[in-house]
């Protein structure tokens, strides 16, 4: 699948689920709205992170329920889009994500994740566009890499994602 079709389809998601609720973006603000779209990536990746319990150095992290990682997973990637297409950052492509250093531990990868949702926020709070689009693109192939730390194809990644992102509407 194409990036430009998830942004796509993130958009109709969030299109349906402002109908269903009758919440607009107007009603909760411009900047609110940014800032919740941030909280809620760093809870949802802070999820995954709580169920593969890789921050237990007293203990051997035990195996994650599979299903409940994808579907931590799917919520991820629609606030990742989110903020992408909130922010026209719906430009990027997958060579783009290919120059991003891949991170083979989980821990690490996640303190790095969040360091760089910072990162992103800051750069948009400063109005700096390319440093923003750089610390995105940053973040979208980080997020992708702890899919497959996670042991999800891009298959499972994205076309799960779509069938959670429709339940969501209904």
């Amino acid at each position: 699948m194409l990036f430009s079709d998830l942004f796509k389809v993130q958009n109709i998601l969030e299109s349906g689920i402002a109908t269903a609720s009758g919440i607009t973006e107007d009603a909760i603000g411009s900047a609110n709205g940014s800032d919740l779209r941030f909280l809620a990536l760093l809870v949802k990746t802070g999820e995954i992170a709580n169920l593969t319990k890789c921050y237990k150095f007293n203990s051997k992290p035990k195996e994650a329920d599979r299903n409940k990682l994808i579907v931590r997973y799917a919520d991820v990637l629609q606030f990742l889009l989110s903020i992408g297409n909130y922010h026209d950052f719906n430009i990027i492509n997958r060579e783009a994500l290919q120059s991003v250093e891949r991170m083979d531990e989980q821990a690490p990868l996640f303190l790095s994740i969040h360091a760089t949702i910072h990162k992103l926020m800051a750069s948009l709070k400063s109005d700096d566009f390319m440093s923003a689009l750089h610390h995105y693109i940053e973040l979208f192939a980080k997020i992708m890499n702890l899919g497959e730390l996670l042991g999800l194809t891009e298959d499972d990644m994205f076309s799960f994602y779509e069938i959670h992102g429709q339940a969501a509407i209904y």
